[in-house]
């Protein structure tokens, strides 16, 4: 008995066979009606598909023979392989030296005739074959040896369609178990948006306590749900604090820098320093937290609730404007942004108010916006809207600015919008 070689892309042949998750598998229907035909066409009591694997063939399907697998040394199917191209026909055993002393020529199932045609793969590997099988000496006509070789291209495609669907499957359970765990995590998500939200809202006070010479309105419009503006506001024995505050970046993390910003500078208020001292010792105090990638643009402003002055300093924000019947006056001054490595480098300044003036500071988002035409706003035109609305009371003109601006960017937002405006 000669056992048949290996093949010279063994190593090629058998990863494809592995991965194609058919070995040992069940019984299935598509295959037992190609063994079923082969063996009726072909005349013969036994037809098998038949994998050759590492140490053994194993028989995917099989008519007339009991066994499920045999060893690889005794498979006639392991020298068909050899020949991809080719049948290889063995009309009488006991005439061939290969085969003539097989255990399953001269024992069970007493192997006589055998056919096996090729199962070759769009890979070009012969992983097995499709065979008949005789106990008896027998020759096969051209034409049934070409039925032979249809019905193998047959059971080649059905098990690539198999390993097709059964990697769709597999695929689809993944989808499936991802979007579970996707809805899962957009629930997490949800419930850590709603709690950033009232975060959020927290931060721009929409209501304040009433005093004699002063009304304070905000309006707020975050670009997401939740956003990185904020205002700070504390109330001392004989002033009033806010801080006008705008943390770079949006989101949930930005929403939390805010927040975390705000609580310090309530904190810092509480102790009446100056501006400039104020502003340092919020930087100081938040560039502690490691690793912080977020920059904070703000205006500090203090109120004396007897006579009629205020205080401000600027930590690279853009300049307060102070409407005074049909006059813009802009406040301006220098200051770094807070959290970098620079200085705060801020300075404070005073400013006398007169009865009827309108205090207004509003974040970038209210005029570093583009129409459809990529026309920036600007900080120009918006105090010309601003100024064209001087005759409007407070609420009006806080409405029509911003509608304003909706307008002009097609209510796209590019950024936080958050104003405040400190009536006197």
């Amino acid at each position: 008995m000669e056992s048949a070689k290996k093949p010279e892309n063994e190593k090629v042949r058998l990863k494809e066979l592995k991965s194609l998750d058919i070995l040992d598998s069940v019984s299935e229907k598509d295959f037992d009606d190609i063994t079923q035909i082969a063996s009726h066409i072909m005349g013969t009591p036994i037809a098998l598909i038949s994998l050759i694997d590492e140490d053994r063939q194993w028989f995917k399907s099989r008519v007339g023979l009991p066994t499920q697998e045999t060893h690889r040394d005794l498979a006639f199917c392991a020298h068909a392989i050899l020949e991809p191209d080719h049948l290889l026909t063995v009309p009488d055993t006991s005439l061939d030296r290969r085969f003539f002393d097989n255990p399953l020529v001269t024992g069970e199932p007493n192997i006589k005739f055998y056919m096996g045609a090729p199962l070759v793969t769009k890979q070009g590997n012969a992983i097995g074959t499709l065979c008949v099988i005789d106990r008896v000496a027998r020759t096969i006509d051209p034409e049934k040896e070409e039925m032979l070789r249809v019905l193998a291209k047959q059971v080649v495609t059905q098990i690539e369609l198999r390993a097709l669907n059964r990697k769709y499957e597999i695929e689809n359970r993944l989808l499936i178990e991802a979007k579970h765990d996707l809805q899962k995590f957009h629930k997490r998500i949800s419930a850590d948006l709603e709690t950033a939200r009232e975060i959020q809202n927290s931060l721009i006070p929409k209501e304040f306590p009433k005093f004699n010479k002063i009304k304070i309105h905000t309006k707020y419009l975050p670009i997401e749900e939740v956003g990185g503006d904020s205002i700070g506001f504390y109330e001392g024995d004989d002033y009033l604090d806010f801080l006008f505050a705008d943390v770079s970046g949006h989101g949930i993390s930005a929403a939390f820098i805010s927040a975390m910003s705000i609580k310090v500078f309530e904190s810092v208020a509480s102790k009446k320093l100056d501006l400039l001292s104020s502003l340092q010792e919020i930087h100081s105090r938040m560039k502690t937290i490691r690793e912080i990638e977020y920059f904070l643009s703000c205006c500090y402003i203090r109120i004396f609730l007897k006579g009629n002055t205020i205080r401000y300093a600027f930590g690279g924000h853009h300049p307060i404007l102070i409407l005074r019947k049909s006059e813009l006056i802009e406040l301006g001054g220098q200051g770094n942004i807070l959290f970098t490595s620079l200085p705060v480098n801020s300075e404070e300044k005073e400013f006398f108010l007169e009865q009827g003036d309108r205090l207004i500071l509003v974040s970038d988002g209210f005029f570093d916006i583009f129409n459809r035409d990529l026309e920036q706003l600007g900080w120009a035109r918006l105090k010309e809207w601003i100024l064209t609305m001087h005759n409007f009371n407070t609420q009006n003109l806080i409405s029509q600015l911003t509608e304003n601006v909706k307008l002009h960017s097609n209510h796209f937002k590019s950024d936080d919008m958050t104003l405040l405006c400190i009536q006197f």
